[in-house]
C-alpha cells in the first residue's frame, strides 16, 4: 500500500509541473497572438486603427533621446494631433524631459507608452506633473 501510495504523490507532482508548463506554454502563445494596444473588443485604437500616431513624427531631425533636450511644445502638439484623428498615441522607449508646464490630456486619449520615461526638468520653479487635464475620462 505504501509502494502504491507513493507512486500516486509522484504522479501528482508531475501532473502539478506539466500543468505550469501548459500554463505558461499557453501565455507565451496568446501574447504573441494579440497585438499590443488591442482592446478587449479587439480595436486596436479610438477609431479601429492599426497603427497608432508616434510622438517621432513631430520630433526635430535630429532628436535626441537621452532626455537632454525638452520636447514639450512637440509632444503637446502630437497629442493635439493624436486627439483630432481619434487615434492612439505612441511615446517609444526613449528619456522625454517635460518642464513644470506638464502635458495637457484630454478625455478618450490611449497614450502607449512601454518604455518610456519622463523626467521634470531640474530647471523648474515650481512643482509641477507630467500629465494634467481636467474631468479627463476614459483613458
Amino acid at each position: 500500500m505504501r509502494l502504491f501510495m507513493n507512486r500516486m504523490k509522484g504522479k501528482q507532482h508531475s501532473l502539478k509541473i506539466n500543468f505550469c508548463k501548459l500554463c505558461l506554454l499557453t501565455i507565451f502563445i496568446i501574447s504573441f497572438l494579440v497585438k499590443p494596444g488591442l482592446t478587449a473588443s479587439g480595436n486596436s485604437g479610438m477609431n479601429g486603427l492599426s497603427e497608432p500616431l508616434s510622438v517621432l513624427d513631430f520630433l526635430p531631425q535630429h532628436y535626441v533621446r537621452d532626455g537632454s533636450v525638452n520636447y514639450r511644445k512637440q509632444l503637446q502638439s502630437a497629442i493635439d494631433t493624436a486627439l483630432a484623428r481619434q487615434c492612439n498615441l505612441l511615446f517609444p522607449p526613449m528619456i522625454y524631459r517635460i518642464d513644470e508646464t506638464g502635458l495637457r490630456v484630454d478625455s478618450h486619449l490611449t497614450l502607449l507608452m512601454y518604455g518610456a520615461v519622463f523626467q521634470l526638468d531640474g530647471d523648474r520653479k515650481k512643482d509641477g506633473q507630467v500629465f494634467y487635464g481636467k474631468d479627463v475620462s476614459g483613458m
